[in-house]
């Protein structure tokens, strides 16, 4: 119980006596955080450097390296955010390795996890399970692909986009406002 009890008093401590940072203006270097409020920086500021989240972390913008379990980004996330979930609320410019990976507005990015979303346009490439993206120029390479304007390559077992200026490789592909053909197994592709 001891070795348990002793380590946890220490790091409260640590955590009370390092002044925490207020205001979205704000910027550090470094962020380590349990869960907000049990973390250096307010959730209200941003980190340049190093964001290490124990279990959840929560902060405006983050440039740099995005490490830990549960990471959500209030604002832009610019850099490598790896963990076991990733969400950006805003745009993401850099590479996002998670089981669930989300860009809500804008990425040039790679998104890599069984689950990859992005709001808006991503110029880049999406691996896994399911990847959805509103407008993607470039690749998507996984079981279930889908996007309303494509610029590039989708090669899944079931790719649905709705604009192709491109290519589908699997099996079962689906361009919906293609004129004739919209959905023909393992190649379809519009211009």
């Amino acid at each position: 119980m001891k070795r348990v009890l002793i380590p946890l008093i220490l790091v409260n401590l640590s955590l009370n006596v390092v002044p925490c940072i207020h205001g979205a203006d704000e910027v550090g270097p470094v962020q380590i955080g349990f869960i907000p409020p049990l973390q250096i920086l307010d959730e209200f500021a941003s980190v340049r450097g190093l964001r290490l989240s124990l279990v959840y972390g929560r902060n405006e913008d983050v440039s740099g390296l995005d490490l830990g379990l549960l990471n959500e980004t209030q604002g832009s996330l610019t850099g490598l955010g790896v963990g076991l979930a990733n969400n950006v609320e805003e745009d993401v410019n850099g590479v996002m390795i998670g089981v669930l990976n989300r860009a809500g507005l804008d990425a040039v990015a790679v998104q890599i996890g069984v689950g990859n979303f992005v709001g808006e346009d991503i110029d880049g490439f999406q691996a896994g399970g399911i990847n959805v993206a509103h407008e993607i120029k470039g690749y998507q390479l996984g079981v279930f692909n889908a996007s309303w304007f494509t610029t590039g390559l989708q090669l899944g077992v079931v790719n649905v986009s709705g604009h192709i200026r491109g290519a589908q490789v699997g099996l079962l592909n689906i361009i919906t406002e293609k004129p004739s053909w919209p959905a023909l197994p393992i190649v379809n592709f519009y211009w």
